[in-house]
């Protein structure tokens, strides 16, 4: 059975991607490179999620003033 990477893990491997390559750090934590970039591109997802959710609730406060 697969390790079941928690949350904080997870963001902790993806940093060192500011540092490394996805396939170094796959090596140095025994998980495939497409997990990492899966995990990456979900993070890089939800960002985009929030930044236009926040963009939303400007746009609707600039609108009242």
């Amino acid at each position: 059975m697969a390790k079941q990477w928690t949350k904080e893990e997870k963001i902790k491997i993806l940093s060192e991607l500011s540092s490394s390559n996805a396939s170094t750090i796959a090596k140095k934590y025994n998980i495939s490179r497409d997990s990492i970039l899966r995990w990456n591109r979900q993070v890089k997802k939800l960002v985009m999620i929030v930044l236009f959710e926040d963009r939303v609730k400007l746009l609707k406060i600039m609108e009242k003033t």
